[in-house]
Formats: structure tokens, sequence, C-alpha cells
């Protein structure tokens, strides 16, 4: 089961110091948090999303380094460079199953100019005895 919270901040650099104290606590285990995300919109109106875990990216780099070493073992470690990429790239997108895109949107929309909302989803785990 999680919780998610969401907390309003006057600019970005508030919302992101919180962000990097509560990653903080999160690497000391004083919490669990599965994603943070930043929402923020600039003075031209634009909304920005700042995430922790850049799924596609994580994704891509693991499926590549996995494939090529298939690929070594196989004797085409440019071809499982490639086909890794793709097939981590894929994994990527599909487990990115965080915070809900359309929810923060619509929790941007009531955002100033300026202002930014820092999104968590807390993980809860049943206390041990």
């Amino acid at each position: 089961m999680s919780q998610l919270i969401v907390i309003g901040y006057p600019d970005t650099a508030a919302a992101e110091k919180a962000r990097d104290e509560l990653l903080s606590l999160s690497r000391d285990c004083l919490t669990r948090l599965s994603e943070v995300v930043v929402a923020t919109r600039d003075e031209y109106g634009r909304l920005r999303l700042s995430h922790v875990v850049d799924f596609w990216t994580l994704g891509t780099a693991l499926g590549s380094i996995g494939g090529m070493l298939l690929g070594i073992i196989f004797l085409h470690p440019i071809f499982g460079v490639l086909a890794g990429a793709a097939a981590g790239t894929m994994r990527g997108v599909l487990t990115a199953n965080g915070i809900d895109d359309d929810f923060t949107n619509a929790i941007a929309d009531l955002l100033g100019c300026g202002q930014a909302v820092l999104l968590l989803r807390r993980d809860l785990v049943p206390n041990r005895r």
C-alpha cells in the first residue's frame, strides 16, 4: 500500500530543497519513497516535471549492458547492444507506473507562474514486532 502526498511551494528552489531532504531521509531508511516529482510552472506558463528516476534512460542503459554481455557470449556484441537497448527501453516505458501523469497535470494546472508542487508517493510498511 502507498500514500500520495502533495505539497505546494512558492518557488522551485524551495520544492527542490525539500525533495533533496526527503531523498536524504530515504537513503537513511527513515522513510520509504517510491517516486518523487517536482512540478513547476515557468514565467511563460510552461509545465516542467522533474522526476528523480528516468525509467527510459535507466532501462536503455541496463538493457544495452545486458545485451552486450549476451552478445559477447554469442559472438555478436553490436547486435546484442542494439537488441538489449531496445528491450530495456520498452521495459522502462512499461514499468514507469509511478504517479499518474494525468493527476500530475491536473495538480500542476492549479499552479501560478513561478510556483512549484512536490508530489511524492510513499510506501507504507507494516510494523514488524
